[in-house]
């Protein structure tokens, strides 16, 4: 089944239905057609679904408890430091901390407690 119908047209005849159909719309080129047709075909919808760049796969590694244990025991130490005294490299305990995102809060400004508006 493709968007074009059952007989061939080409993307311009396409095209230039829709447009005369849809007056208030936004008008489409042939390419425009070609390329929602393309996809209709291929996925049976034309929802395009944005998967940019390689698909992210998380994988887990057992070894990164030490790293983070290690950083918990002492949160004020480098990563460099962290590295050298656990004996493995800095890109290695970098990528550990980028896939977990641990943080160190900052604290930039005092918290004072909510006034109430009285109804």
């Amino acid at each position: 089944m493709s968007l074009f119908g059952d007989f061939a047209r080409s993307s311009r005849e396409v095209a230039a239905e829709f447009n005369r159909k849809h007056p208030q719309r936004a008008s489409i080129i042939h390419g425009k057609a070609a390329a929602i047709n393309a996809l209709f075909n291929e996925t049976g919808s034309v929802i395009k679904i944005h998967q940019n760049g390689q698909p992210r796969i998380i994988h887990p590694h057992p070894e990164d408890n030490e790293k983070l244990v290690a950083n918990r025991e002492n949160p004020l130490m480098s990563l460099r430091n962290l590295s050298s005294q656990l004996n493995i490299t800095n890109d290695t305990i970098t990528r550990c901390f980028i896939r977990h995102k641990p943080y160190k809060p900052k604290f930039l400004h005092t918290l004072k407690k909510a006034m109430r508006i009285k109804d």
